[in-house]
């Protein structure tokens, strides 16, 4: 199997944050966050499979939470020893699966579930 590697954005230098964005979107959903934060951090906005400029999903297997752990390692890799990680809806997903597997490498500060749609 080919190794896909993911698209990133990347703005600003200092401490990093990897931004992992919702289904259906892309890493642009964190331009405005991005910009915000470049002036202190080096901020990551990664495009899921399938998402923005990364390729689809490669098989016919159902993706899941570990295969995109799995496409995030070369960004991982770029973070440093430690990083801040910031995941909205599927992207939140994910973002658990990375704290779950990889807990020395982050300070847990919140976890926030919300859902801006029902009353």
């Amino acid at each position: 199997m080919t190794s896909v590697q993911p698209h990133v954005k990347e703005a600003g230098t200092g401490p990093a944050v990897l931004c992992l964005h919702a289904n259906a979107s892309h890493s642009g959903q964190w331009k405005g966050l991005m910009g915000m934060l470049a002036t202190e951090f080096k901020v990551l906005a990664v495009d899921s499979y399938g998402a923005g400029q990364t390729p689809d999903w490669h098989s016919d297997r159902t993706i899941s939470l570990q295969d995109e752990v799995d496409l995030l390692a070369p960004v991982l890799d770029n973070t440093g020893e430690q990083f801040t990680l910031v995941g909205h809806s599927y992207g939140g997903a994910i973002a658990l699966k990375v704290a779950l597997l990889f807990p020395h490498r982050m300070w847990l500060r919140s976890i926030s579930l919300t859902s801006g749609w029902g009353r």
